[in-house]
């Protein structure tokens, strides 16, 4: 008799044991089912912040995050490593925000000098690493469209540097050394006298550096 109970109550175990796993089992498909297609989670807004000199209506098609797609399939990494291809972004970070929001952090690259592209007629910035930023302003400017004050009062704070023709790609390095001399030059000065550097209107380079 002893024996048979035994085994009756490890049946009855088993059978305890199996319905809690299936219940967990059911629960779990529910709660994934219901993260996955609800539409709670739904995309309906992403917000960019930290754009001083790159506008958000830039960054926006890099991240490639499509409105009314599913929040917990927008893969964060993926989404910060397109929009820092960009090349005012120095870092990028991407935060999902439930139940509908998609938050874009961006670190900005800072212009160190602006630089003349004169084939061009294009001035483009230069950061501390030597990397060539966008146009400070559009090319071909027509006088009548507006121009942001803030970026040009940025723009005029920044020293003028001239200099022999080189080709300059934004997003790449400035390959010309004497270039990248007085970008060095700018930043000790920078570095040792702010005050100082913030008087330096133009700096003329020369291929002997």
């Amino acid at each position: 008799m002893a024996l048979a109970r035994d085994w009756i109550y490890l049946g009855c175990r088993i059978v305890i044991g199996t319905a809690m796993l299936v219940g967990v089992t059911w629960i779990t498909v529910d709660i994934v089912r219901y993260f996955t297609s609800s539409g709670d989670f739904r995309v309906r807004e992403v917000i960019i912040s930290g754009t001083h000199w790159a506008s958000p209506e830039e960054i926006r098609p890099l991240a490639e995050i499509r409105i009314g797609s599913n929040i917990w399939f927008v893969p964060s990494v993926r989404v910060a490593q397109r929009v820092a291809r960009h090349p005012w972004v120095r870092s990028c970070r991407v935060e999902k925000v439930p139940p509908d929001r998609v938050s874009i952090f961006i670190e900005e690259r800072r212009p160190v000098c602006a630089v003349l592209e004169r084939r061009q007629g294009v001035l483009y910035g230069l950061d501390e690493d030597g990397v060539v930023l966008p146009a400070l302003f559009p090319p071909h400017l027509d006088l009548e469209e507006a121009i942001n004050p803030k970026r040009l009062a940025a723009a005029r704070r920044l020293p003028f540097v001239t200099g022999p023709e080189t080709f300059l790609v934004p997003g790449d390095v400035v390959d010309n050394p004497s270039y990248l001399s007085v970008l060095e030059l700018l930043l000790q000065l920078r570095e040792a006298s702010p005050t100082f550097c913030d008087c330096i209107d133009s700096v003329s380079v020369f291929d002997e550096g």
